[in-house]
């Protein structure tokens, strides 16, 4: 099913507003993913970001879940975002959207990426670690979750 939105607001002069508003229909996003994760582990199905055979593909105007882009094969920064986040939340982890915006001649662009926020044992304050889905996705080589698939299998 495809869906339509009419967002005026990213139309909006601030800068931060809008990554907000990024973040906020990210979030949306997250929520779908982890009711997908949810459903998928009841009947016994794992599916794990780094081991899908996903590739990184630019294109802002489509989000996706977790089900579209395992049709599709591809997703760009917020699809990869979205998914990564709703896996570390379903094991715990508070982990949250990271928006970088950057600047263009011609138009603003956005870049999404996780932050990881753990506890330091040694002071009040998170360690927060940033991980970038978009760039590790690329960094795999495309038969990588082939062989892993196939280890597990052997391994039984």
């Amino acid at each position: 099913m495809k869906l339509t939105l009419s967002l005026a607001a990213l139309d909006h002069p601030c800068v931060e507003d809008r990554a907000d508003i990024y973040a906020a229909l990210v979030e949306a996003l997250v929520d779908i993913n982890r009711q997908y994760l949810r459903r998928e582990k009841r009947i016994g199905f794992s599916h794990l970001l780094y081991e899908s055979s996903i590739v990184y593909v630019r294109y802002p105007e489509e989000w996706q879940d977790i089900p579209s882009m395992l049709s599709t094969r591809r997703g760009d920064c917020k699809d990869l975002v979205a998914w990564r986040i709703a896996e570390l939340r379903e094991r715990g982890c508070d982990a949250r959207v990271h928006v970088i915006f950057t600047e263009h001649p011609e138009k603003d662009e956005f870049h999404l990426q996780v932050a990881i926020h753990e506890p330091d044992p040694r002071s009040v304050l998170n360690v927060i670690t940033i991980e970038d889905p978009s760039d590790i996705v690329k960094k795999l080589p495309p038969q990588w979750s082939r062989k892993l698939q196939e280890n597990l299998e052997k391994n039984k």
